[in-house]
């Protein structure tokens, strides 16, 4: 084993009790970083000699790792986790950086690709059942740990608190005797457990403003205190024409609703008198009112748009919902992340190559990159080429003057390549409810 990251999971507010009456408040779970393979004991406290044990029976069993990573807890930097050293002479400790988690960016990283991927189909009710989604978080709490999936099981029990949250907002309604709302449900989301960008701007149509105002004073009611921040960008709902002979159904995104429904006041609106009648902003409205035909890139805002009244479909229900391309810098890719990741480390897998070879020729040394890395991820040739340039550019590599196929690693004293970060990603969230 190269490197295994060691961690403590809280247990504290579920303690487990075993048959010979010791309570366990703590789990000790180790990951080697190459293989993902956990351990795990369960601890009766995180004092460091008990916590050294474990470790020390584990390595015995399996063999100590060169790199032993930890964060800074007390229990990993004290003089007996420090005395691993000298039962394996031939391995190390490291601790992440103080108040700085990302060091241990292993777990952080797969909790975020899940956490990412449940959000997309729970927003999206693409699950094909819930009961599936929390076998998968009762799998990964028995492989990683009650605190790995803790967020993943937030999210879930939001989802079943908004269904009983619209139920009891529709006794609400008929205790109220409140008729001019919309048949209507609601997602309550938490803002610690879900991930969203910046939220665009919208004023509510008028045909929905009594719909939402009752239930906001509902919510109020029932959680004094709290405050709820609409997600129109994720809302939905369905529209049925009046303007044509044949009654159709809508499927519509809250922005197209809201424009949709402008036309019950006026049948002729510009782009602009839209504009400022909803307060979309502007790339997001003219994806809305743009189609294959007339694409959004083109459209002025002096445009004029009406209804056709000759409008025809041989489907009575089309979903008219596509998705829209949100432009925002500081929202966060998990891919983008990952790609940066691999990035740092092909770039160092060229020095680590050229620092042993020191003169190689260029198509061997993309060969050996894909060697060494293929265990871990493919990297792409595209990448690679692109990191050697990068590296040439840095004067960390030369091509030979007599031969441009051939690479030579200039020795170099001071900063390492691999020490400067050259790829970043600015993470952000934001949070709040809904569907309509």
């Amino acid at each position: 084993m190269t490197r295994v990251q060691m961690d403590l999971v809280d247990l504290r507010t579920r303690p487990d009790a075993s048959s010979n009456g010791k309570i366990y408040k703590w789990i000790l779970q180790l990951k080697d970083h190459f293989t993902k393979f956990c351990w795990a004991r369960a601890l009766q406290n995180k004092e460091s000699r008990e916590v050294y044990h474990c470790v020390r029976e584990i390595f015995f069993m399996f063999g100590p790792p060169r790199i032993l990573q930890s964060d800074n807890g007390r229990e990993f930097t004290n003089e007996l986790i420090n005395s691993l050293q000298i039962d394996f002479s031939n391995m190390r400790t490291v601790h992440g950086r103080p108040r700085h988690p990302q060091t241990q960016g292993l777990i952080e990283r797969a909790n975020a690709i899940l956490t990412n991927a449940l959000a997309k189909r729970l927003i999206g009710q693409l699950s094909d059942s819930d009961d599936h989604e929390k076998s998968m978080v009762i799998q990964l709490q028995r492989k990683c740990g009650f605190e790995y999936p803790s967020k993943l099981e937030r999210m879930l029990q939001d989802v079943d608190v908004s269904k009983t949250l619209t139920s009891d907002y529709e006794k609400y309604c008929e205790n109220h005797h409140l008729t001019n709302i919309v048949n209507f449900s609601i997602m309550v989301l938490t803002s610690n457990s879900w991930s969203f960008p910046e939220i665009p701007s919208l004023v509510i149509p008028t045909e929905l403003k009594s719909t939402w105002n009752s239930f906001i004073n509902f919510y109020n009611h029932v959680h004094n205190g709290r405050k709820l921040i609409w997600l129109h960008q994720y809302s939905k709902g369905e529209l049925q024409t009046s303007f044509t002979s044949q009654k159709y159904i809508f499927q519509v995104s809250t922005y197209q609703m809201a424009v949709l429904l402008l036309f019950n006041k006026f049948l002729i609106w510009t782009v602009e008198r839209l504009h400022d009648e909803t307060q979309i902003k502007l790339d997001t409205l003219l994806q809305v009112i743009s189609n294959e035909d007339f694409k959004h890139t083109n459209i002025q805002m002096n445009y004029v748009i009406h209804l056709s009244n000759d409008f025809k479909s041989k489907k009575l229900r089309l979903n008219l919902n596509v998705p829209l391309k949100y432009i925002d810098q500081k929202s966060i890719s998990v891919d983008d992340t990952i790609n940066n990741d691999r990035r740092m480390v092909i770039q160092a897998t060229i020095v680590r190559i050229m620092k042993a070879r020191q003169i190689l020729e260029y198509p061997l040394l993309i060969q050996e990159v894909i060697q060494q890395l293929t265990p871990r991820f493919i990297p792409k040739i595209s990448v690679i080429k692109k990191t050697i340039d990068t590296l040439i550019e840095n004067q960390y590599l030369e091509r030979q003057s007599d031969d441009k196929n051939i690479l030579k690693y200039l020795a170099y004293e001071g900063t390492s390549p691999t020490d400067t970060k050259l790829f970043s990603s600015d993470p952000m969230h934001k949070v709040g409810p809904s569907e309509v």
